[in-house]
């Protein structure tokens, strides 16, 4: 189970890049009636208004969602296919729990009233496409990197009796 966290942690970022593009392609008009990238979008839940810190947001996040698939596969290995439809289920997954209830609490805002879900309506399908974009990629990138990983323990049994006994 700790080599799937672990390989979970590591394809999270991986899995980050791709809706990290599409958040900094898209733009929504602020309340003060700027354009902003949803990025810097993604700054302001550690208030920031800088695309660097939003990446960060956004990488940081794909380790910490990465790890918890990585959870909960347990100790299952996923063929390719069924793990890019099982990520992508679970970044729509995250995108329910992220955009509707975390980020708002994060805002200062109450999750799921009127005001956050008129507040959020204009970022929900491409941040939605992103979340599902990341949970595909997740996926993908998890069966690569619990494969290697696995191999890897195969290879030098040592190391993982040494860490066992740590």
């Amino acid at each position: 189970m700790r080599r799937n966290i672990a390989a979970g942690a590591m394809a999270g970022p991986i899995g980050a890049v791709d809706p990290g593009l599409l958040l900094q392609l898209v733009t929504i008009s602020a309340s003060d009636g700027a354009r902003m990238s949803l990025i810097v979008m993604a700054a302001r839940v550690v208030r920031s208004t800088h695309a660097p810190i939003g990446w960060l947001v956004i990488l940081g996040y794909g380790v910490v969602a990465g790890a918890l698939f990585g959870r909960l596969v347990r100790d299952r290995s996923l063929p390719l296919g069924i793990a890019v439809v099982e990520g992508a289920f679970y970044g729509v997954g995250w995108w329910i729990v992220s955009g509707l209830v975390l980020v708002p609490t994060v805002l200062g805002l109450v999750p799921l009233s009127p005001i956050t879900v008129d507040l959020m309506r204009p970022v929900a399908l491409p941040t939605m496409i992103a979340s599902g974009l990341y949970g595909a990629v997740l996926g993908a990138a998890f069966t690569i990197v619990a494969k290697r990983l696995h191999r890897s323990q195969r290879r030098h049994p040592v190391t993982q009796t040494t860490a066992r006994a740590a």
